[in-house]
C-alpha cells in the first residue's frame, strides 16, 4: 500500500501533535503534514465557518486548504452538546459566551448556568465530524459518486460535572465527565484521552474508510 500524503487542517502544533497520536498505528501508511509545514512561510487565511452542521464546516476547513495546497485534505468539526441546554453551545462551541476573556471563565460559566441541575439532568456529549477530502488527487474517486470526500461522526459521551478537574486537555475537557472513565477528560492523559474522544473516534474511522478504500 502506497504512502499517502495527508494535509491536517491546523496549523497548531498541539492539535497536528495529537492527531498524529491518534493515527500513530492507523491501517494506512500516512505522512501527515500540518499547515505550516505544508505553506513553507505561505500566509493561507482562515477560511470563515459558515457551515450549518459539522459536517459542513469540516468541508469549508478542508476544501479551502486542500485546494489551496493542492493536497488531500483531512479536517474535523467538533462541539458539545449539553442537553439541559437543547444542545448547545454544539455547532457554536468555540464561539459560546464570547464576552468570556478565557476557556477557564467559560467552563466557570457553564458550571454557573448548571449549578441548580441534578446529576440526572446534566448529560452531555462531545461530537465530531471528521472529513477526508481530495480522493480524486488520490485517483480514488469512485466511477459514478459526485462525493470527492469521506466522512465520518463519532461522539463522547458523558456529563457536566460540578466543578472544573484536571490539568491536561483543553477547551472544555475540564468540565466533561466521561462516561467511559468517571472523570473530567482533562484528568486523563493524552494516550487514553485520543482512546475515548470523539475526534479520535471519527478520525481513525475515516482514515478505516480511505484504507478500505485503497484495497480495492
Amino acid at each position: 500500500m502506497p504512502k499517502i500524503k495527508l494535509l491536517l487542517a491546523t496549523g497548531n502544533p498541539h492539535k497536528a501533535e495529537e492527531m498524529r497520536a491518534i493515527l500513530a498505528d492507523a491501517p494506512v501508511d500516512l505522512e501527515l503534514v500540518s499547515l505550516t509545514e505544508a505553506a513553507q512561510g505561505r500566509e493561507i487565511l482562515e477560511p470563515p465557518e459558515t457551515g450549518k452542521n459539522y459536517l459542513e464546516n469540516a468541508l469549508i476547513k478542508a476544501k479551502h486548504y486542500g485546494n489551496t495546497l493542492a493536497l488531500p485534505c483531512l479536517a474535523d468539526d467538533s462541539g458539545l452538546e449539553i442537553e439541559a441546554l437543547q444542545g448547545a453551545p454544539g455547532l457554536y462551541s468555540h464561539r459560546f459566551l464570547a464576552d468570556c476573556h478565557s476557556q477557564a471563565e467559560k467552563n466557570a460559566r457553564v458550571l454557573e448556568i448548571l449549578k441548580d441541575k441534578p446529576s440526572e439532568e446534566r448529560r452531555a456529549r462531545f461530537r465530531c465530524t471528521a472529513v477526508i477530502y481530495g480522493l480524486s488527487l488520490l485517483a480514488l474517486k469512485r466511477p459514478g459518486v459526485e462525493l470527492d470526500y469521506l466522512s465520518a461522526v463519532a461522539t463522547c459521551e458523558g456529563s457536566i460535572a460540578f466543578k472544573a478537574c484536571g490539568k491536561a486537555g483543553f477547551g472544555y475537557d475540564p468540565i466533561f465527565l466521561t462516561d467511559d472513565r468517571g472523570c473530567c477528560m482533562a484528568e486523563l492523559d493524552a494516550a487514553e484521552k485520543n482512546s475515548i474522544s470523539h475526534r479520535g473516534k471519527a478520525v481513525r474511522a475515516v482514515v478505516q474508510q480511505l484504507a478500505d478504500l485503497l484495497k480495492n
